[in-house]
């Protein structure tokens, strides 16, 4: 192993990570989180079952979301209940919706069957109560009072948060709002169920590939204050290495087909890597007091007691592009051996078995690394970036930037 080349990949690690504040404000991107179908009113029903299905695409642009959600009405007569999802602008750089956007400018796809049958919603205005809660006393907000968009927005001072607010056109009063799709539900005597499909945005930032919020806490507005029996599935298009965290002391997790596996980081919650493969955790009478994030590996160090010291997820940084114009724009270059490498990336991410042993040696020290015999090598599916990896053009190219 080169100690000069992993002497640059830890300082310049340790130097992003003293930036993470500063460049994920600005140089990074949140406008949404999945969340839970809610009631707006006071209720009995319960939730006993739910299954979640996060599916994260292999351009990891996009979050899938599927929700299938198992009620008990214990009454003997039907009951409608005023139901929502609570869709909130989450970033000041977020996308300025028009007024005719019918919905969140970062979902779409927003559908909802309840025992079988499709049902029609309306998409409402919610302020905010504070920043946690909507407002349902003033619910919904008269859209012929308040606005949102327009030259309005853009001369107001400079700070003011235009992009997620709505304002008064009489009084110029100014609030922070959400999107509210709303419907109404009948739950028959017994059990119910809500299927509940959408798609969303992920957030990333110049450390991660992506950053996936989903609001499990709201759940807890249901009667009972807990969830029977909660199954979370999240599963990886292509190749993913990334960490789970949220109330999930209790319950197991386990791999469901695919190729990949887990452990306990040292940083808090689960560490996975999957291949075209699931992860599943579950849990009885699962309380939702946290929210649930998935972030993916890129940004972490950890201690590897095979191989001694801080190792860095060198692995995950070769979709960017950012990082190996850091060392290309310094005066050390890379060697021959540290070539080779950057140029091995996209197979070592696809578990190709690599018959040179330094190869073998260096890419067997990383969590993310798992060998796959089976593979056969194939640049069918490479990215336009690793292609210029593996051609050797990437450092002849002009710089690339995410």
């Amino acid at each position: 192993m080169n100690k000069n080349y992993i002497r640059r990949i830890t300082t310049t690690l340790l130097t992003l990570c003293a930036l993470c504040i500063n460049t994920y404000a600005n140089d990074g991107e949140f406008h949404i989180s999945g969340n839970h179908l809610v009631p707006i009113s006071n209720t009995d029903i319960k939730i006993v079952k739910e299954v979640l299905t996060i599916r994260l695409s292999d351009t990891t642009k996009y979050t899938y979301v599927d929700v299938d959600y198992t009620f008990v009405n214990n009454s003997s007569k039907p009951k409608t209940v005023k139901m929502g999802f609570e869709a909130k602008i989450e970033d000041s750089y977020a996308t300025l919706p028009s007024e005719k956007h019918k919905g969140h400018p970062d979902i779409s796809d927003f559908e909802v069957e309840i025992n079988g049958k499709h049902i029609e919603y309306t998409n409402e205005f919610a302020f905010y109560e504070d920043s946690v809660n909507l407002d349902y006393k003033n619910f919904p907000v008269d859209k012929t009072k308040w606005i949102l968009g327009g030259k309005e927005y853009m001369d107001m001072d400079e700070g003011t948060g235009w992009d997620n607010g709505l304002l008064n056109m009489e009084t110029k009063e100014f609030k922070p709002y959400a999107h509210v799709y709303f419907f109404n539900a009948t739950f028959l005597p017994g059990e119910n169920k809500i299927h509940h499909t959408y798609r969303y945005d992920c957030g990333r930032n110049l450390e991660e590939d992506f950053m996936i919020r989903y609001w499990l806490t709201p759940a807890m507005r249901w009667n009972a204050n807990k969830i029977e029996d909660f199954t979370l599935r999240i599963v990886a298009e292509g190749s993913k290495h990334f960490s789970i965290s949220g109330p999930f002391a209790r319950g197991s997790y386990n791999i469901a087909n695919g190729m990949g596996k887990h452990r306990k980081s040292q940083y808090g919650g689960e560490e996975v890597v999957l291949r075209n493969a699931t992860i599943e955790y579950h849990c009885k009478d699962f309380i939702p007091n946290a929210d649930l994030w998935i972030d993916s590996f890129d940004n972490y160090f950890y201690n590897d007691k095979k191989h001694k010291g801080i190792k860095v997820q060198t692995g995950a940084y070769y979709r960017y592009g950012i990082f190996f114009d850091m060392y290309r724009a310094g005066e050390d270059g890379f060697n021959d051996f540290e070539k080779r490498i950057i140029r091995n990336l996209p197979y070592a991410s696809r578990g190709y078995v690599f018959k040179d042993q330094k190869l073998t040696d260096y890419f067997s020290q990383f969590y993310w690394y798992m060998p796959d015999p089976e593979w056969q090598a194939s640049t069918k599916d490479f990215s336009s970036l690793e292609r210029l990896l593996i051609n050797g053009e990437f450092f002849k190219s002009p710089r690339y930037y995410y």
